[in-house]
């Protein structure tokens, strides 16, 4: 269908011919009529044969209002909250291109979101600060001015999502830093030089992001005051290092112009609760009530939960800290390839309801990174989409979807596949295509984990995966199909050469030469299509590491396949790893339910021993 817009004003005009990244549309004066016009709250469409008729009251409704228009749907809806974003890791060594956040933004806005908190640890770049992100593909100012003018075309709100206390590893090998590191990644509180570099962190925010709004982070600095700082201060409280910390960064922000920090609120609700984080109380120690600054911001982070109880219990709890508080949930990308989105959808569906009934009005979900950032930005699509659907009332209606990215909902909750080859629940939440991917095939720490008829479920989600019609988004289902076809070989052959062995079969290992050769060539593909999918979205710095893991991995299966060779030739008289009796899956993120296990850390997937 083709649209006319000559009627819009100018600044609608130009909001869709950015949204229209995504939307599409067909636009033409000879096209149906759009006619615009402001509404105090939300957004409503009602067609004719000849017109399309929308009220809005910002631009992002403008812009949902056109998605239900394409789509053919009269409607009138209000978002149930105040804003609506998403957090999008740009730290964890994939640095999305420009040209990737502004799809992705133009596709929040159609959706109805109203900001994106863009997370960049030291992938920014910082006057006087060389290394500060120095060969991680960090955002030059220019980059930041053009994203940050993008969205405001769009109706969307840019938001720095930095650090000031913690989360700093990466800088941390360089002399300019290491004096000014209390200890692993957390800054050294009470040093002017600490002050000067996140002055220059905030004097870059300041020019180049038009929000006056920043998160500045301190989340998870467990080991605050107890490195450099306990060497130079003696022992000192970490609430009291904290406000003195806080303090100094709301002043720096202040001088830069930014009105409103927002940070993540783990450091505070733990003093508040006794250690824990994900705890209720009933009420907040003496010390701490009144002490939130008032142009602070606490975000509630949660990503574990399915529990509706669980999140207005948290909630109360927050609510006893400060009456600012934003709710941050997750769009589950952060455990490997593949994504998480059913239980992303669930957590959601408990999450909003909770949110609305205890009168939160800033939600927004995450898109983490962790280990490598290995999944594409676009593989939890659903999980946006449905976050949104739910904050405006409609979450029953995927129709929408294909409208707006061309593929199916239900074909693209599809990606979840690769971790559910156990075929139990569906909401569970495991990684266990990464960790069986780089599990070594003599040592094998996950071998108690394999189920029978496990590989089967494999072959067909390889072949379910690659029959997906996804359009411009098929890359990422045929990534998906491949690492299937790898698992499904990889597991075989490991169960089918430790049974050999186990029987002292030399006749079967020796048969079993040429599997490793295939496995070999599979895991090669994978690799070819996993790069694909990362240089399409991703600047091209932190793929040396994965060119780094696969390279390994490859070399140590060429090595087990010598070692069985050399084996079966009589060259060697037995293969010790395995003859090591094997003990069930123990280590420390260890749970008896396979369904439950996500266990990110490459070090420890490979081996037991020190890397």
């Amino acid at each position: 269908m083709k649209w006319n817009v000559s009627g819009l004003d100018e600044r609608l005009q130009k909001a869709l011919r950015g949204a229209n990244l995504a939307l599409k549309l067909d636009l033409s004066e000879s096209g149906k009529k759009v006619i615009a016009n402001k509404i105090d709250v939300g957004f409503s469409v009602k067609t004719t044969t000849e017109t399309v008729e929308i009220g809005y009251a910002k631009t992002t409704d403008f812009l949902r209002a056109l998605l239900y228009a394409a789509g053919g749907s009269d409607t009138a809806q209000r978002c149930a909250f105040d804003e609506l974003g998403m957090m999008v890791d740009c730290s964890r060594n994939a640095v999305l291109k420009v040209e990737t956040v502004k799809k992705l933004a133009a596709m929040l806005a159609c959706m109805g979101y109203t900001y994106i908190y863009l997370y960049t640890e030291d992938t920014y770049e910082v006057e006087n600060q060389p290394y500060f992100g120095y060969l991680r593909g960090r955002y030059t100012k220019a980059e930041i001015k053009e994203i940050d003018e993008f969205c405001q075309e769009i109706g969307l709100e840019l938001i720095p999502c930095i650090q000031t206390l913690a989360h700093l590893d990466q800088i941390t090998r360089y002399k300019d830093y290491c004096d000014i590191i209390d200890c692993n990644d957390i800054l050294l509180c009470d040093d002017e030089r600490t002050y000067r570099l996140i002055d220059d962190m905030f004097s870059t925010l300041e020019h180049n992001f038009t929000s006056r709004k920043v998160n500045i982070g301190m989340d998870e600095a467990h080991f605050l005051g107890l490195g450099k700082y306990l060497d130079k201060h003696g022992y000192v409280s970490k609430f009291d290092i904290m406000f003195k910390h806080l303090k100094r960064v709301l002043e720096i922000a202040e001088k830069h112009g930014f009105r409103v920090c927002a940070m993540w609120s783990d450091m505070f609700f733990r003093m508040a609760s006794g250690g824990e984080y994900y705890k209720k109380f009933d009420s907040a120690p003496k010390e701490l009530l009144g002490k939130i600054p008032e142009n602070v911001n606490l975000i509630y982070w949660d990503y574990y939960s399915l529990d509706y109880r669980h999140f207005c219990d948290m909630i109360d709890s927050h609510f006893k800290l400060s009456d600012k508080i934003e709710f941050a949930g997750g769009a589950w990308k952060w455990i490997g390839w593949a994504p998480i989105n059913v239980y992303s959808v669930k957590s959601a569906d408990a999450a909003v309801r909770a949110c609305k009934d205890k009168g939160v009005k800033n939600y927004f979900t995450t898109a983490w990174g962790d280990g490598g950032a290995e999944a594409s930005v676009f593989s939890v699509l659903p999980a946006l989409y449905h976050l949104a659907q739910c904050a405006y009332g409609d979450e029953e209606n995927n129709a929408l979807f294909k409208t707006l990215f061309g593929a199916e909902y239900d074909d693209f909750m599809k990606l979840d596949l690769p971790n559910k080859a156990n075929g139990k629940r569906a909401e569970q939440r495991n990684n266990s295509s990464q960790f069986f991917l780089y599990d070594d095939l003599l040592l094998d720490m996950f071998d108690s984990l394999i189920e029978e008829g496990q590989t089967a479920y494999y072959a067909k989600f390889a072949k379910d995966l690659a029959a997906v019609q996804a359009g411009e988004y098929g890359y990422i289902f045929r990534e998906l199909a491949d690492l299937c076809l790898v698992l499904e070989c990889k597991l075989n052959l490991a169960v089918a050469m430790k049974k050999a062995y186990a029987e002292k079969d030399k006749a079967k290992l020796k048969a079993l030469l040429p599997r490793f050769d295939e496995l070999l060539a599979k895991i090669d593909a994978f690799y070819k299509s996993f790069g694909a999918a990362w240089h399409s979205e991703n600047k091209p710095f932190g793929f040396e590491v994965q060119d780094q893991r696969f390279g390994g991995l490859s070399a140590r299966i060429t090595a087990v396949k010598n070692k069985v060779a050399d084996y079966v030739a009589g060259v060697t008289d037995c293969i010790p790893e395995l003859d090591e009796a094997r003990l069930p899956y123990g280590c420390y993120e260890g749970n008896a339910d396979f369904s439950e296990l996500f266990y990110v850390n490459w070090r420890q997937q490979v081996s037991p021993s020190n890397i």
